[in-house]
């Protein structure tokens, strides 16, 4: 039975820019390797950016939609996302990587 795996993160692994970056991708792609199916969890990386990308196959990437603020506002933001994306999405995961 494959594993659905949710990794949580900071920043998006659809492009690679900096270390956590491409950290991020070498877990996803371990993971991807070892037959997970994988789902990463993150913030909007700019304000037009899409909510959901397909980085490879077998593994998506949702975006919380964010408005850049870095501030008590931007952390609510987040949190309230988080709390309704996990409400819809959060049954179907076996393993939570934060």
């Amino acid at each position: 039975m494959r594993k659905h795996v949710l990794v949580a993160a900071d920043v998006s692994a659809e492009r690679i820019h900096g270390g956590a970056e491409r950290m991020l991708h070498q877990h996803l792609r371990a993971l991807r390797e070892a037959g997970m199916a994988v789902t990463v969890l993150t913030r909007q990386p700019a304000a037009d950016a899409p909510l959901t990308v397909e980085l490879s196959p077998g593994v998506t990437e949702h975006r919380l939609a964010y408005d850049g603020d870095k501030g008590w506002h931007g952390l609510r933001q987040l949190r309230h996302a988080a709390a309704a994306w996990w409400k819809e999405h959060g049954e179907k995961f076996d393993v939570l990587i934060a």
